[in-house]
């Protein structure tokens, strides 16, 4: 049967070995926050996936 393979990465170097195994998709967290954090400064949608939940400052 075909699978979709999807692994977490923590490094570039974990990315190339997880895909040389035959990983279809592979994240690597700190790129997704990253993106995170440019969508939210700049106000655009980068393609990011997942949803973000928004946490208003609270008054100290």
């Amino acid at each position: 049967p075909a699978i979709n393979i999807i692994a977490r990465a923590h490094s570039d170097a974990e990315v190339e070995h997880l895909k040389g195994l035959g990983a279809d998709t592979v994240i690597m967290g700190e790129r997704e926050i990253a993106r995170g954090i440019v969508e939210v400064v700049t106000g655009k949608n980068t393609g990011a996936p997942g949803p973000a939940m928004r946490v208003d400052p609270q008054p100290a």
